[in-house]
């Protein structure tokens, strides 16, 4: 399972998709396939997420948490946001210098 399966080689991508993934992880997991996704990103490359919003019983996460913990973090800067009742889809680019 992501991220311990990450290809360290995986570097300057222009795009990287997570769909239906993020909760499968442990919120550790979670965190750091996320820095792993963002280290690999090329300066205009980016992160697309995409996960389903209902509650998910016996999981440690759901599409919610997913997506709000990548929305905390300060080297991403979500250029899109789409919200439906049953999914979530966000894409990012990695935040330059200057940019808040």
């Amino acid at each position: 399972m992501l991220p311990e399966q990450w290809d360290p080689e995986w570097t300057e991508l222009d795009l990287i998709v997570v769909s239906e993934v993020g909760y499968f992880c442990s919120p550790e997991q979670w965190k750091k396939l996320l820095s792993l996704c963002t280290k690999a990103l090329s300066a205009d490359g980016h992160l697309v997420l995409c996960h389903w919003r209902h509650p998910i019983k016996d999981w440690p996460l759901d599409g919610d948490d997913v997506h709000r913990e990548a929305r905390r973090r300060r080297n991403l800067t979500r250029l899109v946001e789409h919200r439906e009742q049953d999914f979530e889809i966000d894409i990012y680019t990695r935040t330059r210098r200057g940019r808040v």
